[in-house]
């Protein structure tokens, strides 16, 4: 049970996703276009990445809160783990919407 419910917590996330990662060129890249679809696909995958890391940090902190029986270090090292997993979660949402500020950056912005 314990093992099952870890891998499924691990591969959700991918299986969500990977409609979304398949979008990437099979060719070489030899177009602007095929620049942008390649570095929207990896920076899709950093995301994907980062959030089951974050899954998994979330995961072990609580399981440190309850294995702690009161004791403030390990309770202040399960809260650090969780600012972790929420650094990780920022830094994945940045990756995922990186592409489009540069795509903007370099093409004018759309109001423009």
């Amino acid at each position: 049970m314990g093992i099952t419910a870890l891998l499924l917590v691990f591969l959700v996330p991918f299986m969500v996703g990977a409609i979304g990662l398949s979008d990437a060129p099979a060719a070489p890249i030899n177009s602007e276009e095929g620049l942008k679809r390649t570095a929207d696909g990896v920076f899709r995958l950093i995301f994907w990445l980062l959030t089951v890391v974050a899954i998994f940090f979330v995961l072990f902190a609580g399981y440190k809160y309850l294995t702690a029986s009161g004791d403030p270090e390990k309770m202040k090292e399960a809260n650090r783990q969780i600012l972790y997993a929420v650094i990780a979660l920022a830094v994945g949402m940045l990756a995922q919407g990186l592409p489009q500020l540069v795509r903007d950056l370099v093409t004018g912005f759309p109001g423009k």
